[in-house]
């Protein structure tokens, strides 16, 4: 699965409004200002949208799919468009910051912290305004039998296997579902334990799930009613 995304990444179709296409480059960015947001034992790419802009992706194989931690660091807002040829099945989600999509009727839908959805695509094409400032997404791309597999116990997953199968769309939530502060923290304790224990796949994987599950099972409050800022959800733990 980590070849697939890394194919899919080559694939990727990603520019500005004016015509610029960008490159995506292997290796992470070579400049100070970056180290804090470097995650070990990840694959990273990057890509440079300007001298004040860029983005940086970090790959976790989990066996049954990949997470990529992707950055945003934005020094002027930026108005983007992402375009993907091929089959999409992936678990997006919103640690922090924001990114607002145009969609249809030019209307606008932002993906604010705590946001996340499951989608099932034929293919991507998005239109979206990055902001000024640092954003932290947490995707995953799926196996899909990995998926179909939790199936009798998460039914709502029907659907979207259903959507993947015939190259039809079809999302988990109509708009976005919101993280409860329990899964936003078992999120940052999944990317901690890669940073710090360079854990093995059976781990990363088991961690993901937990993650996974209480998504689609949430309890408790939202992370945005948690009112907990990014540093503090770093620093917490979960018995």
């Amino acid at each position: 699965m980590e070849e697939n995304f890394l194919s899919e990444l080559q694939q990727l179709e990603i520019g500005d409004l004016k015509g610029n296409l960008f490159k995506v480059e292997a290796g992470f960015p070579k400049q100070e200002q970056y180290k804090s947001n470097r995650v070990n034992n990840t694959i990273p790419y990057y890509i440079r949208l300007n001298s004040k802009n860029v983005i940086i992706f970090q790959i976790i194989d989990l066996g049954i799919g990949c997470s990529v931690i992707s950055d945003y660091i934005f020094h002027q807002p930026m108005e983007l468009y992402c375009n993907i040829q091929s089959k999409v099945l992936e678990l997006f989600t919103t640690l922090y910051g924001s990114i607002y999509f145009h969609v249809e009727h030019d209307k606008t839908r932002a993906a604010h912290s705590g946001y996340f959805n499951l989608i099932a695509a034929p293919a991507i094409s998005n239109r979206a305004t990055v902001p000024a400032g640092k954003i932290r997404t947490l995707d995953t791309h799926i196996d899909p039998s990995y998926l179909d597999s939790l199936c009798p116990t998460n039914p709502v997953l029907r659907k979207i296997i259903e959507a993947n199968n015939s190259g039809n769309r079809a999302t988990l939530h109509e708009d976005n579902g919101q993280m409860t502060l329990h899964s936003a923290v078992l999120a940052y304790q999944f990317i901690n334990a890669v940073d710090k224990k360079n854990p093995i796949i059976a781990e990363k994987k088991k961690l993901f799930e937990q993650w996974f599950k209480s998504l689609l099972n949430p309890t408790g409050i939202t992370m945005a009613a948690s009112k907990f800022t990014h540093e503090k959800l770093d620093q917490l733990h979960i018995c």
